[in-house]
C-alpha cells in the first residue's frame, strides 16, 4: 500500500501485512504530521493479471515493383 501524507504529500510504500485492518493514525517521518490511514484499503483483493499476449506481428509488406523502362 502507498500511504501519502496529507500535509507534505510525502509517499511511503508500506507492506500490507504490517497494516491492521482498521483506520489508524500514523506520523509522517518527514514533517511529523499525524494523518489517518485506512488499513481496510490494504486488504482489498487485487485481481490477478492474465499472462496472455495479444500482440500479433505485422503482415509482411511487399516491396512495390517499378515498371519496366521503355
Amino acid at each position: 500500500m502507498i500511504a501519502t501524507c496529507t500535509n507534505c504529500q510525502a509517499r511511503y510504500q508500506l507492506e500490507n501485512t504490517n497494516i491492521p485492518a482498521r483506520i489508524i493514525q500514523v506520523r509522517c517521518p518527514a514533517c511529523q504530521c499525524v494523518f489517518a490511514l485506512d488499513g481496510n484499503l490494504a486488504r482489498e483483493v487485487e485481481l490477478p493479471v492474465q499472462e496472455t499476449s495479444t500482440f500479433e506481428p505485422p503482415a509482411p509488406v511487399e516491396e512495390p515493383v517499378a515498371p519496366a523502362p521503355f
